[in-house]
């Protein structure tokens, strides 16, 4: 099976690098300085996408694809999870700033 066969994996692979792009972009646009977003703090993440990527291409090569579905829509799914969070954690602390003055 090719890989571009496998849309699980295509899905969570474009999400891998679409976060790793936006972490850039956030950084540089924070003027974040130090060694953040280093190798040393990069290549775990590499890593694990490395074999959670195996995991699901085994997968989807012996014909279980929606166990390919949900375990690669999981990844997904929680990053959108905490992005929501974020976006409800910084508006509550903004209103309750604004209500302390």
């Amino acid at each position: 099976m090719k890989i571009s066969e496998c849309k699980p994996l295509m899905m969570y692979l474009i999400y891998f690098i679409v976060s790793c792009i936006i972490s850039l972009i956030g950084l540089k646009l924070l003027r974040v300085t130090g060694p953040v977003y280093t190798i040393r703090n990069t290549l775990p993440s590499i890593v694990i996408t490395a074999v959670y990527s195996l995991f699901l291409y085994f997968l989807c090569s012996n014909g279980y694809m929606r166990v390919a579905w949900v375990a690669g829509s999981i990844p997904v799914i929680m990053g959108a999870g905490a992005i929501l969070l974020s976006f409800i954690f910084v508006g509550s602390g903004a209103i309750l700033m604004k209500n302390a003055e």
